[in-house]
């Protein structure tokens, strides 16, 4: 497992992580600044859908921040692969729950709190026991919720942050 000290999160259309490396290993499917596997922030619907073809389900939830409709894909089997979540007609968030896919530091689903700890140091932020993000709560910054069950990552969510 790789640990990095430190993170800045800066822009919104230049987002970029600093660690001090050059590149994102081959492996790392989670960006936390940009999406994960080929589902990026600000994707549109006919985006993704060239990407990953026809979700194996699709609905709207009424949400209240951002507020307003969101269109929600769900592609995979057993679970999801992705739950791309859409607004004003772009990928507003992307979910995962497979451990398959893993950030820069190797920590995704299955990752032990522990790991995740160790891994992200202080600029993990920890919102409650079983919730921890990466990124500044700044509009239209883009974050990252690492969501905890069992002690272990259950999900990982990329997000842009609209506010609380």
């Amino acid at each position: 497992m790789r640990s990095f000290a430190s993170i800045t999160i800066a822009g919104t259309a230049g987002a970029a992580l600093v660690f001090g490396v050059a590149a994102v290993p081959a492996q790392a499917q989670i960006n936390p600044v940009g999406g994960i596997g080929k589902v990026k922030i600000n994707n549109t619907v006919q985006q993704i859908k060239k990407k990953l073809g026809a979700p194996d389900k699709k609905y709207t939830i009424q949400s209240e921040a951002p507020a307003g409709k969101m269109k929600v894909f769900e592609y995979g089997t057993d679970g999801y692969y992705y739950k791309v979540d859409f607004f004003a007609g772009k990928v507003y968030s992307v979910t995962t729950e497979n451990p398959k896919q893993q950030t820069w530091a190797d920590i995704g689903p299955g990752s032990s709190k522990a790991e995740l700890k160790a891994a992200y140091g202080s600029a993990l932020r920890k919102e409650s026991s079983k919730l921890f993000e990466l990124g500044d709560r700044v509009q239209g910054q883009v974050i990252t919720i690492f969501r905890i069950a069992n002690k272990k990552v259950s999900t990982v969510q990329v997000s842009q942050y609209t506010g609380e």
